[in-house]
């Protein structure tokens, strides 16, 4: 092992790691758990830890960075069976056997958190202690801001004319909507809590690892592109019409259709139901696992239970045809740009040289003015009809995609554009 530039280190190992901790004597140790698939960490490696104090400080410690993404396997074994955590980031300095962590993000223009770090580098308190002493309530909020997030996802919504549909036809036969509902919810609750327990006996304290693999980022890359091109009518994925259209298919259809929507949904809830089984696993317990599932399911079930019990809104939506393409073809465009941020872990990972920085920041420029562009009317396809007004909503809306646009060409001309760095990684620390 060779030192790096400001003192960093790089161990690929356990037994490097151990190694480097041993040679570290009475010296404080800064261990940071990182990779390149985790937002948050490289956000803080191109902020927080450029900043002058924060490197001056390093510079009184031994900085290690443990990168825990595969093929590191072996070092986030080592992280969970030592430090009984899968966070990340995760900041644990070490000094004469005391051990203090930080995992809290923040911005090195928030004085307040930047002294509080700058103490904590300087052996003061960290901003929390052990994984099982993360707050319940903390946990529980990641499980359902996980699956409020989700419900804004492109690949929720071609479910939404769909569950209208089917409750409709089920009232127009004069059954009672309610416990329908009921066990449409329990459909993609059941299918959610189902896969958490599954991935959970099956990966237990390797889920973090599994997330950012590259092949499991590629997998999804490949699902958002097979998507993303069906709405945009490459190919039709269809349900099967009995599911949908029957008016006898009672308990039975709703539950299958609660199912089916969640296997759709998969694509937008792996990186969310992810994080949520990550952090359950890091508490040590099943429950809390099942639990944040649970949850997350959930506050993505609800709201489809709520368009259940009034399938009378599809009356009331425009006419199934100019709307409902435009919507799919916005969705598809921005599933085909949301694959680009899977591309480059595998990127980084294989390195290909391809998916990186710059031409991934001109795509997504590129797809966020044809979709300005698009919803303006300058641009419309064969079936969608003459755009006779502009409304409010589709201005503004056009607007924040031609914003993005142009913040996204400024990041190509070299301008830093704060949080979207994060999906670009750092291999080494300036």
């Amino acid at each position: 092992l060779t030192a790096a530039p400001q003192g960093w280190q790089y161990p690929r190992t356990r037994a490097e790691v151990e190694a480097l901790l041993a040679a570290a004597g009475p010296r404080p140790v800064l261990l940071d758990f990182t990779g390149p698939s985790c937002l948050n960490c490289q956000v803080m490696a191109k902020t927080v830890f450029r900043h002058p104090q924060v490197v001056a400080a390093l510079g009184r410690l031994t900085p290690i960075e443990v990168d825990t993404d595969p093929p590191h396997d072996e070092l986030a074994a080592w992280q969970q069976e030592r430090f009984h955590s899968q966070n990340r980031p995760l900041y644990i300095r070490l000094e004469n056997g005391r051990e203090t962590r930080w995992s809290e993000v923040f911005a090195p223009t928030d004085r307040a958190r930047l002294e509080a770090f700058l103490a904590f580098l300087a052996g003061g308190p960290g901003s929390d202690t052990t994984a099982s002493e993360e707050p319940l309530g903390r946990f529980a909020l990641l499980a359902l801001l996980g699956g409020l997030i989700t419900l804004l996802m492109p690949c929720t919504y071609p479910m939404v004319p769909f569950t209208l549909t089917f409750f409709a036809k089920q009232a127009a036969a004069g059954r009672r909507l309610l416990p329908l509902a009921l066990a449409y919810g329990a459909g993609i609750m059941g299918c959610f809590i189902g896969l958490g327990l599954l991935i959970t006996a099956v990966l237990g304290s390797q889920i973090a690892t599994v997330a950012g693999h590259p092949l499991t980022n590629l997998i999804i890359a490949g699902l958002f592109i097979v998507f993303g091109l069906s709405l945009l009518g490459v190919w039709f994925l269809n349900l099967p019409s009995s599911w949908l259209g029957g008016s006898r298919a009672g308990y039975v259809g709703a539950l299958l259709m609660g199912l089916t929507f969640a296997l759709t949904a998969f694509t937008c809830t792996a990186p969310f139901a992810g994080a949520v089984l990550s952090a359950g696993v890091a508490t040590g317990s099943w429950g809390a696992a099942v639990g944040g599932m649970a949850l997350y399911s959930a506050a993505i079930a609800v709201p489809f239970v709520g368009l259940a019990m009034a399938p009378g809104l599809l009356a009331r939506l425009p006419r199934a045809g100019a709307w409902m393409n435009e919507l799919k073809v916005v969705g598809g465009l921005i599933e085909l740009a949301a694959a680009l941020k899977f591309l480059v872990i595998c990127d980084v990972a294989w390195g290909w040289g391809l998916v990186t920085r710059t031409p991934v920041l001109a795509l997504w420029s590129a797809t966020a003015g044809l979709i300005a562009a698009y919803l303006l009317g300058w641009i419309r396809l064969h079936d969608d009809t003459r755009l006779e007004g502009m409304g409010a909503g589709r201005l503004l809306l056009a607007l924040a995609f031609l914003a993005t646009a142009i913040a996204a060409g400024a990041g190509v001309a070299g301008a830093d554009l704060g949080l979207v760095e994060g999906f670009f990684p750092v291999l080494h620390r300036p």
